[in-house]
């Protein structure tokens, strides 16, 4: 009897060894990769991928939040629901734009039920990260082509102001702006004057609308003084509420390129427009040459902590 019971520990110890040597055997984690050659700025989409919320839904059932940014890659977390993946996204300059690599990588430990699913290709990590590639590949996509990684620019709350001002429309031709400045401004000084009111300011330009080959604007100047009445000019606040801002030195001419890194800016960290661009100028512009020195300024809303995790352009 004694040796029925010594061949059942040895197939209960040979059983035991199988299963520690199979436990061993199997994977430990699992890891896809995916790439993609987005045709944009290197520095937007850095930008996006930064700018990611906490939290973000990256595909159905699985959140992503990014944990660390350098120039090259970005660092993040996806909970998929069942467990957890580090995720890395390398960015390699192309002839074409940027290489996106996404490497989601799973541990398990010492779960035995997750690994057996790893062996047996069941885990599901690679279709999650499809769909999720999937999906920030056509973000990526929709970006702006224009690269604002030379862009200077601070982000402030600007308060409203009373402000008298004429309703003007103009060709988008930068001769045609700065005429339309340089008759503009001295009707609403005069009516400033008339009135016995004090300037306040510089004068500040309020885009309405661009488009159509016109430009639509406001140019007036802010005042002090009692709310006078009117005729002609009319009395308003301009805009408020918090800003990116921008200091340009540069003739009428060059200025379209400056609003649109502005914009490529606004979109690649996730943020949206929030009301009318507008001018303050640090000079004259009813003189000959116009302004050649300003501040642009584009009213956003949404979370503007993204800019500061933006990476610093090489």
């Amino acid at each position: 009897m004694k040796w029925v019971v010594r061949i059942l520990l040895g197939l209960v110890a040979l059983a035991i060894a199988a299963g520690a040597a199979g436990f061993l055997l199997l994977p430990k984690s699992v890891s896809v990769e995916r790439t993609a050659v987005i045709e944009r700025p290197a520095h937007s989409v850095a930008a996006w991928l930064a700018a990611t919320p906490p939290e973000h839904v990256f595909t159905e059932g699985v959140t992503e939040s990014v944990q660390k940014i350098t120039a090259e890659r970005i660092d993040s977390d996806l909970n998929l629901g069942k467990g957890r993946a580090s995720l890395v996204y390398t960015l390699t300059p192309s002839p074409a734009g940027v290489s996106v690599k996404m490497t989601a990588t799973r541990q398990f430990g010492g779960d035995l039920l997750a690994r057996l699913d790893a062996a047996s290709g069941k885990d599901g990590l690679g279709a999650k990260v499809d769909a999720g590639f999937t999906a920030l590949t056509g973000e990526l996509n929709a970006l702006p082509t224009f690269d604002f990684s030379g862009l200077q620019y601070t982000v402030e709350d600007v308060a409203a102001r009373p402000y008298i001002f004429l309703e003007a429309s103009t060709k988008q031709a930068a001769e045609n702006i700065k005429n339309a400045m340089r008759q503009s401004l001295p009707l609403v000084r005069t009516a400033i004057e008339t009135n016995k009111l004090t300037v306040a300011g510089p004068p500040i330009a309020v885009e309405t609308n661009w488009a159509d080959g016109r430009y639509e604007f406001r140019a007036g100047l802010p005042y002090s003084g009692e709310a006078p009445e009117l005729f002609g000019v009319k009395a308003g606040q301009t805009p408020s509420g918090r800003a990116i801002k921008v200091v340009y030195m540069g003739p009428e001419e060059n200025v379209i390129p400056t609003y649109d890194q502005i914009e490529s800016l606004i979109k690649a960290s996730r943020l949206e427009r929030e009301g009318p661009s507008f001018e303050i100028y640090l000079d004259d512009p009813t003189q000959e040459s116009g302004s050649v020195k300003r501040e642009i300024y584009h009213l956003i809303k949404g979370d503007d902590s993204s800019l500061g995790r933006i990476p610093a352009a090489k």
